[in-house]
């Protein structure tokens, strides 16, 4: 039987389910005949029902059903920070689960931002698979799920999958089963416009199922699992050309102010390169490189040089924006 159809499928497992949203997902777990289950939400009772207008009822029903458990729902809980701290997670805690799920993280930095969206989900991603193995049973399995599309993709998940085989863990992935979940919404994070998507549309999506072998359950006992793959993302050809395209504009709405540069009609390229977040600013070879290619393909036009530096100056070609 597939490993993740034979885990629901046990009343007795128990299960942790980090940043679920509005909880749908934890809903469908306890209507699969789960009652030993632990929802940890990263916001407070009070933000949760108000971001997500159906919370209510649902954590309602989580609190009465899911019975035995000292705290069945958790509020406030960072997912990079798991083990730590007072809390019922915290540093204290003597639970330890069958299975830690954790579906579609998202920091809530908008997609069009980029630069900040990849540094901010992979910060939180390697959080996460640093702090869930010190809550996790013998024999457990955590499970991650993340989307592949645009601009998911620049998170390169798959590095840290590579890092944690090399410390010893077993590493598998696979499509989302929506069937586990009827009724699951993946609501899009605070900042990502609100909307819902059933995880039946969930379509270019993967699902990490990672188990520790003898040897990291050994070293668990000692010390969290320590990732060293860099946080600083490389961006691609195509993201670079998006944000370009996006600072250029954001720029010729905003104009620019600085003293001698006068109306942005022109804007040169330290501008936008200003606009990129210092941790994943594309190098300079691989700017220019969009740059001209942008320029051959007629998406910008190339101006004079400005006067201070000698560097080029751009504006868009064509901008058919509403704004």
């Amino acid at each position: 039987m597939d490993a993740v159809v034979s885990m629901m499928a046990s009343s007795s497992c128990s299960i942790l389910v980090v940043g679920p949203g509005d909880c749908s997902q934890c809903l469908a777990i306890l209507n699969s005949g789960h009652v030993n289950l632990t929802t940890a939400l990263y916001d407070s009772k009070l933000e949760a029902e108000t971001k997500y207008p159906q919370a209510k009822a649902i954590l309602t029903t989580l609190e009465a059903e899911a019975k035995g458990l000292p705290s069945p729902v958790i509020y406030s809980v960072d997912a990079t920070a798991l083990s730590s701290g007072d809390g019922p997670l915290g540093t204290s805690c003597t639970c330890r689960y069958d299975a830690i799920v954790f579906y579609f993280p998202h920091t809530g930095v908008p997609n069009s931002n980029l630069t900040k969206n990849v540094k901010s989900n992979r910060e939180l991603i390697k959080g996460f698979l640093s702090a869930a193995p010190k809550l996790l049973k013998e024999g457990g399995q955590i499970q991650l799920a993340v989307k592949t599309s645009q601009p998911y993709s620049e998170w390169r998940v798959g590095e840290f999958m590579t890092e944690l085989k090399v410390l010893g863990w077993k590493v598998q992935h696979k499509d989302v089963n929506k069937s586990l979940y009827p009724g699951y919404i993946h609501r899009l994070t605070s900042g990502q416009n609100g909307t819902l998507t059933s995880v039946s549309d969930s379509s270019g999506a993967v699902l990490y199922l990672l188990e520790p072998t003898s040897r990291v359950t050994t070293n668990l006992r000692r010390s969290p699992v320590v990732l060293h793959v860099a946080l600083n993302s490389a961006i691609s050809d195509a993201n670079l050309e998006t944000n370009i395209t996006e600072a250029l504009r954001a720029i010729g709405r905003d104009g620019f102010t600085a003293p001698g540069y006068g109306p942005p009609d022109m804007v040169n390229v330290l501008d936008i390169r200003a606009r990129f977040h210092d941790a994943a600013k594309p190098d300079t070879r691989q700017f220019n490189r969009v740059l001209y290619k942008m320029e051959r393909a007629g998406k910008i036009t190339r101006g004079r040089p400005r006067a201070c530096n000698m560097k080029p100056t751009w504006k868009l070609a064509n901008d058919d924006s509403d704004e």
